[in-house]
C-alpha cells in the first residue's frame, strides 16, 4: 500500500525538520515498519489524482488548512472549492481519504 501524506505546514518544512511536530515522522515510520510506502506530497490537483490513481491508494491529510488558507477571503474560497473538487474526484477514483487532526 502506498500513502500520499499531506503533512503540510505553513513553511512546508522537510518531514524530519526540527521545526515540525514529530507526529508526522513518528506515524510514517510506524506505518513503514508495517510495510506501507509513504511519500510526502503537496499536490492534490486533479492531474495528480489521475496520474497516480493506480500507484497511490490513500491520501492522508494532516493540517490541511495550509492547502487552502489565505488572508484574502475570495482566494481562500477559491482554494477551498478546488480542494473539495479534488477530494470528490479522489473518492470517485477510488482513493481512500484519511484526515487526522
Amino acid at each position: 500500500m502506498r500513502i500520499a501524506f499531506y503533512y503540510s505546514q505553513a513553511k512546508r518544512l522537510p518531514p524530519k525538520h526540527e521545526g515540525n511536530n514529530p507526529y508526522g515522522a513518528l506515524l510514517s515510520e510506524a506505518l513503514e515498519r508495517q510495510g506501507v510506502q509513504i511519500e510526502y506530497s503537496i499536490d492534490i490537483s486533479q492531474d495528480y489524482l489521475y496520474k497516480n490513481q493506480k500507484r497511490v491508494q490513500v491520501l492522508h491529510f494532516h493540517w490541511p488548512q495550509h492547502h487552502y488558507y489565505h488572508s484574502d477571503p475570495q482566494i481562500m474560497k477559491s482554494r477551498i472549492q478546488e480542494m473539495v473538487a479534488s477530494l470528490k474526484l479522489a473518492r470517485d477514483l477510488g482513493y481512500r481519504i484519511v484526515w487526522t487532526a
